[in-house]
This record gives structure tokens, C-alpha cells and sequence, in this order.
């Protein structure tokens, strides 16, 4: 509970502040004040419940009325050296608690103060009343925009109304706009903090131009669909010009750019098929930064596809030609782009062309693509692939990359077969199975299996037992190791599997060759 004397002579202030106990009365903070630029600052700032305000810093009307404006639950005790029965009528309007005149006697300061800490209370129990009860209609509203968007029209009772509305009830003669709203910057992700200052900006700029903000719903990451109801006065040129005037902010604060698409006036009956629109004109366009949409304006056609140079395209993969397939493909979208012939579904087509050249190479090789490509990585740039012209060069700069690093390792370096005969050199004191080796080089199993024999002229399970019979026979000569820990050490959780395997490649059991090796 926080206390401000507020007086023009401070001396004043602090005499009426001595002659009360903070602690009896639960106050746990008190100050003093000696102008109105003080009183507003420290009840904009430190919610002051209890202020005891002289009349004549007072002024009149005009402080209680910017105090109200700050803070109605302030309790307010106004106090004067002579009672003016006209000006006490004059500021009754705005809700003075009490009244005390000169002299002020201990007693009836804090009796008066009693008082006002017990209405004090009774303002913030009823401040988080309401606190709770907004909380609920937001949670309310949110569930209903989210089913009556996603297409289930029984929401739409009367039942349903009455427990969504804010100020306003909802009926079927309600009048809505929704608007999706995209923030890129040119980076995989934004951060966090340019949606929040995105946000900040919004909620002030909507409200000053005359919107109320119903809800907004995430829809992925980084775009949202915000629900307006519209004023009396509201037309769509005011709301393109609002989202003018905020994608400006996001350009020249944030270093970013924002998509906006708005729909015509909405009822609830026809919200999800107005929505549908909205998100058809905002999947379709991969192509603006900072743009603004009505569905009515917005350029929706087909573009006929004219298939790139594919064959080119392949042949600089044979080659392993990373910058000049990257060279050719932005070339070819930037000439797209420039000349307004690219949309989602151009965009998707091109991204499977390029992803079967990329998939009959990777095949060739016998190497998968489900497992080569089995990363988080992978995964958040195919999610958001369609997004934008970006996210598909990002994803493909991504996958072509990563491809053809991979053959030239092939192509330069050891074969398969040697990569899996390092791994199991490192490895073979582990529970390996086929399906882990066929994983190192991203080939099937089958496949490997095959390969391997064929160049080794042993199975793959062969080639394990040999290199830990190998380390075994390492460890019992040079070692005083028992031959149990020495089973353990090359992968055998059973001794006497191991035993049987070491006597099928030596001829002798452990015991029997440390021994030989022992009189050598």
C-alpha cells in the first residue's frame, strides 16, 4: 500500500506524514509531493493508492481530472485551510473519498486514513475482479475465433455471444475485419523482440485510429491473423492507411518488412469464408516485402509454369558445380520475379524439379534422401519453405549444398566401403548393427551389405568379428587383462560367446593362446 502527501509547502506535507504510524495502518510506502508534475509522475508510474492532496496545489478541477485520467482507483483525501462549500461541489465528480479542514488533528488524520486504506483494499479486490474477468472473456474469445476460423459454425448460438464480447456483446450484425500480418527481415527467423516492439506499435496505432482489437491468433511462426471490429466511423481506406503507417515503423525502427492483408467488413456468418479468401491472396504471395492487400486487390491469377533449364541445371550437378547451379537458379528467379510471374504454386513446382535432379544423384550413389536429409535443420526449412521466394532459396541453397559436398566426398575421397570400415575400426567395441553402418553414408542396408562383400570379399558382420578378434588377440599377449574384461573391451557382453568366436578365427581358445604367446 503506497501514500503520497502532495502539498506547495512541502514542510506542510512532511508534518502531516509525521503525525501517522505507516505500519499500523499496513502502509508500506510514503512520500511526499510538492507539485502537480510530481503527484502525476508518481501515480503514472508508482500507482499510488492513497493520495492526501491539499486544495490548493489542487488548483481547481483541472489535477483531480488528469489524476483520473492516470489512475480512477487512487483513493483521494483532499484537504483545505478554508472549506469552500461551491468548490468542494465542483470536485465531488471526481470520487473524493473524504474531506478534512485546518487544523488537522493526528486523530482524525488517521482515522481518516483507516478508512481509505480499507477502501484502498476494496479498490483492488474489485481491480482484480475485473482483472480476472477480462482474462476469461480473452480466453473466450480466443477459442471462439479459433473454431469459428477453422470452419465450425456452432459457435454461432446465441450462447456462444454472450460469453465472447468485450464492451460490446456479439450478435450476427456485428461488423468485423481481419488482417493477417507477415514480419520477415530477411533472415531464417526474426527475433523474438521485433514481433514484441511489432505488437507495442500495433495495439497504439490501432486504437488511435479508431479500431478495436478483438484478438490475434498466431498462425506460424511470425504470422499472425488479427481480429478488428469496426467503429462507426471505419472505411477501408483508413485501415490501409493504419497498416501504411505501422509497415513504415517496422521498415525504418525495426529493419524489417511486413505483409498485410486485410478483408472487407465481416459478420460472424461470413468470417470463415471471407478467412479463406484472406489466406489464399497471403499463401499465394511469396514475392512482396512491405506490401498492404485488401482480398479485393490483390492480384491473384495463374501463372503458366515454363519449365527452367533442367537439363543444364544437371549436368553442372555431374560436375558438382555448387556456385553455378546457385548462379543459374537465382538468376531464374529474379527474372521471375522482376517480371511478376511467380507465385506459390510456381515456386512449389520449381522446388520439386530441382529436388528430383538432386534426388537422382544422391540415388546413383545408392544414398538415400530420407536419411540423408534427417536433421532439425532440414525439417525447419521445409516447413517454411512456401513462405516466400527467400525461404525457397535458403532451402535450396541448403539442400544443393549439402548434396554435392557429399558426392565430391564421394567422388575424392575413400569409397563407402572405406568410410564404413573406419567407422567399425572406431567402433567395434560397441553394439553395432547394419542399419548404424548404412546410416554413416546414408545407404540402404541391403545395398551396403552388398557393396561391402563385394569389394572386401567378406560380410559385414565378418569384418566386425575380425577387427575385435584382432583387438583380443592384442590384449591378451600384451596385457595381464582377465579374459572376461578383455570380452567386455571388444564388444562381447557374453564370455563364452566370445570364447567360441575367438577359437572359430584362431583355432585355440583365450586361455590356450596367451599361453603360446605367453612361452614366446
Amino acid at each position: 500500500m503506497k501514500l503520497l502527501f502532495a502539498d506547495k509547502n512541502l514542510q506542510t506535507a512532511k508534518r502531516l506524514m509525521d503525525s501517522i504510524d505507516p505500519e499500523q495502518l499496513g502502509i508500506s510506502a510514503v512520500q511526499a509531493a510538492e507539485t502537480a508534475s510530481q503527484v502525476l509522475q508518481s501515480i503514472g508510474t508508482q500507482e499510488v493508492d492513497i493520495l492526501v492532496l491539499s486544495a490548493e496545489l489542487a488548483d481547481g478541477s483541472e489535477l483531480l481530472r488528469r489524476i483520473r485520467e492516470i489512475n480512477i482507483r487512487t483513493v483521494v483525501i483532499l484537504y483545505a485551510r478554508k472549506v469552500n462549500v461551491e468548490s468542494i461541489r465542483r470536485v465531488m465528480r471526481f470520487h473524493i473519498f473524504d474531506f478534512l479542514s485546518f487544523p488537522i488533528s493526528p486523530e482524525a488524520l488517521n482515522e481518516t486514513l483507516q478508512a481509505a486504506v480499507e477502501e484502498a483494499r476494496l479498490q483492488q479486490r474489485i481491480q482484480h475482479f475485473y482483472r480476472s474477468i477480462a482474462s476469461i472473456r480473452q480466453v473466450n474469445r480466443r477459442i471462439f475465433w479459433d473454431r469459428l476460423l477453422s470452419g465450425d459454425n456452432s459457435v454461432l448460438n446465441e450462447q456462444s455471444y454472450s460469453t465472447v464480447g468485450s464492451d460490446r456483446e456479439y450478435n450476427e450484425n456485428a461488423l468485423f475485419r481481419l488482417c493477417l500480418l507477415s514480419l520477415a527481415d530477411g533472415t531464417e527467423m526474426p527475433p523474438s523482440w521485433k514481433s514484441y516492439a511489432l505488437f507495442n506499435v500495433f495495439g497504439e496505432v490501432i486504437t488511435e485510429c479508431g479500431f478495436s482489437q478483438e484478438i490475434t491468433i498466431p498462425l506460424q511462426d511470425h504470422d499472425w491473423c488479427c481480429v478488428l471490429r469496426c467503429g462507426d466511423e471505419e472505411n477501408a481506406a483508413a485501415l490501409e492507411s493504419m497498416l501504411e503507417r505501422i509497415n513504415a515503423f517496422v521498415h525504418k525502427e525495426l529493419g524489417a518488412w511486413l505483409n498485410c492483408y486485410y478483408s472487407g467488413e465481416v459478420t460472424l456468418p461470413t468470417a470463415y469464408a471471407e478467412y479463406k479468401k484472406l489466406m489464399i491472396c497471403f499463401e499465394d504471395d511469396v514475392t512482396s516485402r512491405g506490401a498492404v492487400y485488401s482480398t479485393e486487390t490483390y492480384p491473384l491469377r495463374e501463372i503458366p509454369y515454363v519449365k527452367p533449364p533442367l537439363r543444364e541445371w544437371s549436368l553442372l550437378l555431374t560436375f558438382r558445380r555448387t556456385e553455378d547451379i546457385l548462379f543459374h537458379i537465382y538468376t531464374h528467379l529474379d527474372h521471375l520475379v522482376a517480371g511478376g510471374n511467380l507465385n506459390a504454386a510456381y515456386l512449389q513446382t520449381l522446388r520439386i524439379d530441382i529436388i528430383q535432379i538432386l534426388q537422382t544423384a544422391l540415388t546413383e550413389k545408392q544414398i538415400s534422401w530420407y536419411d540423408f536429409f534427417k536433421s532439425s535443420r532440414y525439417d525447419l526449412l521445409n516447413r517454411n519453405v512456401q513462405r516466400s521466394v527467400d525461404h525457397t532459396i535458403r532451402f535450396l541453397e541448403y539442400i544443393i549444398r549439402n548434396a554435392i559436398e557429399y558426392l565430391k566426398q564421394l567422388d575424392e575421397t575413400q569409397s563407402a566401403v572405406g568410410r564404413v570400415k573406419e567407422y567399425i575400426d572406431t567402433h567395434f567395441n560397441e553394439d553395432i548393427t547394419r542399419s548404424d553402418m548404412a546410416q554413416i553414408v546414408f545407404l540402404n542396408p541391403d545395398y551396403l551389405a552388398r557393396i561391402f562383400k563385394a569389394e572386401t570379399g567378406q560380410s559385414l558382420g565378418a569384418y566386425v568379428k575380425e577387427r575385435r578378434i584382432f583387438e583380443a588377440k592384442r590384449l591378451l599377449a600384451e596385457t595381464n587383462i582377465q579374459v572376461k574384461e578383455i570380452a567386455l573391451r571388444v564388444g562381447y557382453d557374453n564370455s563364452s560367446y566370445f570364447s567360441h568366436v575367438f577359437h572359430q578365427y584362431t583355432g585355440v581358445t583365450p586361455y590356450a593362446y596367451r599361453r603360446q604367446k605367453a612361452k614366446k
